[in-house]
């Protein structure tokens, strides 16, 4: 399971009867900004926005921060006093309807663990064996799950890679990774050092780039036995159409041709393989959306049939959304939102006013 997930059905199975509803990004997004509104009636110096303030609540949480501590270290620029008072809104909005976001799941699990040593000790008998993939990624809310869960002396084994953190705009720290030897001084390190996918020049080069600025005592360089291409190719594009027209070019004359106009390549096959690919051999990677749109139109257009893969939130979609909140009211466990969304596609609702009062009342 995921941090989240086991952390969900830890509190289902401690707490069966509060049954909290799980609240999406764009639930989030609208309590903040209640929050906000809600808090400027008092304080009318915030200038909060809601993305900003649902970053910082994010940031918080991970930190297992709550109003009363010192949020200077998360506060969006804004005052530590105003960023708190939304903070605390936020979750009073969010305990009044028994709801939690995505970072209450671990948040919740880590004080329960951390607050009831029978419970602690009758989860750390029946997880006995514990094993821990992309160790390098974690933040503070998980690994304290992992302190907690595992003992000194515990049976633990952990996998990753300090060089390979990414999330450190999640709140991932990759110093956890190197404190593992220093929590479980027992544990045995295995460094392996065998790369079955990568080329020798693409490993070379990756080691070259990553020492110069690495902090990781594990450093080893990789090998894989697999021969390639001697040399990595860089084109400087001037804009990011060209730089998609490169590519296009380039896919060109691996697959044999399509109709590019083009003399930056020279013809012939792929010389890692001696032989021509299919479309289906390419990946293009990316750093944003934008980026991928641009892909999709020049390659599109040159004839080069391409996927472009993101995420999608088919829930958020109108009328599927309306849907949902509808099911959560008939279920039992639909929150003021819910009724709000469903309220306003009711052909004789209730007024805005009306709906207000009610969640005062509430």
């Amino acid at each position: 399971a995921t941090f989240h997930a086991f952390c969900f059905k830890l509190l289902k199975e401690i707490q069966p009867e509060r049954g909290h509803t799980v609240i999406d990004d764009l639930d989030r997004m609208t309590l903040a900004a209640e929050a906000i509104d809600r808090v400027k009636k008092y304080t009318p110096d915030l200038v909060l926005r809601a993305d900003a303030a649902v970053d910082a609540i994010v940031r918080a949480k991970q930190l297992l921060l709550i109003p009363n501590d010192d949020l200077t270290p998360v506060a969006p620029g804004e005052t530590p006093a105003n960023f708190a008072a939304v903070y605390e809104m936020y979750q009073h909005l969010l305990d009044v309807q028994h709801l939690y976001d995505y970072e209450d799941l671990i948040f919740q699990a880590v004080s329960f663990l951390e607050s009831d040593t029978p419970s602690r000790d009758y989860y750390r008998n029946r997880y006995a064996h514990i094993f821990v993939d992309e160790y390098q990624d974690l933040n503070f809310g998980q690994y304290r799950i992992i302190r907690a869960l595992a003992p000194v002396d515990g049976d633990i084994c952990v996998i990753g890679d300090p060089d390979q953190s990414i999330y450190g705009f999640r709140g991932s720290d990759v110093a956890f990774f190197r404190k593992f030897t220093e929590d479980f001084p027992g544990a045995a390190t295995i460094r392996l050092t065998q790369n079955y996918r990568s080329t020798e020049t693409l490993l070379e080069a990756s080691f070259q780039a990553i020492r110069k600025y690495t902090l990781n005592d594990f450093l080893r360089q990789l090998f894989s036995g697999i021969s390639g291409d001697k040399a990595i190719h860089i084109i400087e594009a001037e804009s990011e159409k060209s730089e998609a027209v490169a590519v296009g070019k380039t896919i060109e004359r691996m697959v044999g041709g399509l109709g590019f106009q083009f003399d930056d390549f020279n013809s012939g096959p792929d010389a890692l393989h001696k032989e021509y690919r299919a479309f289906s051999d390419f990946a293009v990677l990316y750093r944003t959306r934008a980026q991928g749109d641009v892909f999709a139109e020049v390659l599109g257009g040159a004839g080069i049939p391409c996927l472009v893969t993101a995420k999608s939130n088919v829930f958020g979609l109108k009328g599927i959304l309306e849907l949902l909140s509808l099911l959560k009211i008939i279920e039992g466990r639909g929150a003021f939102l819910d009724f709000e969304r469903v309220n306003a596609v009711i052909e004789h609702g209730i007024d805005a006013i009306d709906m207000e009062s009610l969640k005062k009342w509430a």
